[in-house]
């Protein structure tokens, strides 16, 4: 054999060699790769102590990834339709206080968008459709002096901030379920969509429209484009509201208020004023403080909710169950998340399907 002929096979035999050593490397990586958690097809955001976001897996509780945009706090994270992107209420760089909507990408804190530009008009809670790229929210508006308003409004917009629509006004009246007399509308606040994006429900501050110092808190069911409001549930005086959200199912309206220093978690359904306290039930002998917030699955009757401390508390589920047509707590809430150097706030529970 020429000499040129061992040198080809020498060659050929390294390359080979070579070919094999990372055809192996890559069947390792693809094993790691299998190896590696499934993203889930719902998440839960959340904000934490630092002024961060986090997504989480809501199978398994382990944070997916701390979402960071630069020079810039979350408050409120909402997630938007699909679960493509993280919306949050912020103040712009240019103001001083007054709280616009900005968005990001879930999963990398990217393309960071300021979505609103108010002048005089302060957002304080929002939340995102799972039904089209919507997103609902109230704000305040502001004096020229530069004033906080005490009354607030609700209004409506696509996710890039075109379609504003104003849904609510101070001085509405309605019909108070149980009672002989009209109420009016003092302000509206913290929206929430049905699951079908049909239908948003609300908190209202409303007073007797012939004695207006005699005041309800109430919750409220419109239709999308602000139409048909109707009060489902009612309670003199008036409290501090926290989280309102619905089931998967869209039957019941499920709400959080102050009861002195206790936090209540009630239901009702959306066509009834018959409201179900589920507070004890959700809440465990170790939580010092109480009950902090919460809000519902998009799909299964599920209920995430932390323990009430500073920066938030760990996440525990719950699962709930309507039986000849009452709502109850029947599994939980058993611990969600680990033990990690951050709390969970306001809790935020929706699907993730970038595929659809």
């Amino acid at each position: 054999m020429k000499w040129y002929r061992m040198f080809f096979l020498a060659v050929l035999a390294i390359v080979l060699a070579f070919s094999m050593v990372f055809s192996a490397a890559c069947d390792d990586d693809d094993d790691d790769d299998d190896d590696s958690e499934p993203m889930p097809d719902s998440l839960i955001v959340a904000g934490s102590r630092t002024g961060t976001s986090v997504v989480l897996n809501p199978d398994t509780g382990n944070d997916i990834v701390e979402v960071a945009p630069e020079t810039i706090s979350m408050n409120v994270p909402k997630l938007g339709y699909q679960g493509l992107r993280v919306y949050f209420i912020s103040p712009a760089q240019e103001q001083s206080g007054i709280g616009e909507i900005f968005g990001v990408d879930t999963l990398t804190g990217e393309h960071l968008q300021q979505v609103t530009d108010f002048d005089h008009l302060g957002v304080e809670h929002l939340d995102g459709s799972t039904a089209e790229a919507m997103i609902v929210f109230d704000a305040y508006v502001e004096s020229a002096e530069g004033a906080k308003a005490t009354d607030y409004s609700v209004f409506s917009m696509a996710e890039d901030g075109t379609g504003l629509t104003r849904l609510t006004e101070p001085g509405e009246t309605h019909a108070l379920l149980g009672e002989s007399f009209m109420v009016e509308s003092i302000s509206e606040s913290m929206p929430a969509w049905s699951p079908d994006g049909t239908l948003i429900a609300y908190m209202s501050r409303v007073g007797e429209v012939d004695n207006i110092g005699h005041q309800f808190e109430a919750v409220v069911v419109m239709n999308a484009d602000g139409g048909e409001k109707e009060i489902i549930y009612a309670v003199e005086g008036t409290g501090h509201y926290d989280d309102i959200c619905w089931t998967s199912d869209g039957h019941y309206v499920i709400f959080s208020h102050a009861d002195g220093n206790d936090r209540v978690i009630m239901a009702v359904l959306a066509d009834t004023i018959d409201a179900i306290d589920l507070s004890d039930a959700l809440i465990l002998d170790d939580w010092t403080y109480g009950l902090g917030n919460m809000w519902t699955a998009p799909a299964g009757m599920k209920l995430a909710v932390t323990e009430r401390a500073a920066g938030g508390g760990h996440v525990h589920i719950a699962t709930l169950e309507v039986a000849e047509g009452v709502i109850s707590v029947t599994d939980g809430p058993a611990l969600l998340t680990g033990d990690v150097g951050h709390g969970y706030a306001l809790p935020d529970w929706g699907p993730y399907t970038p595929e659809s």
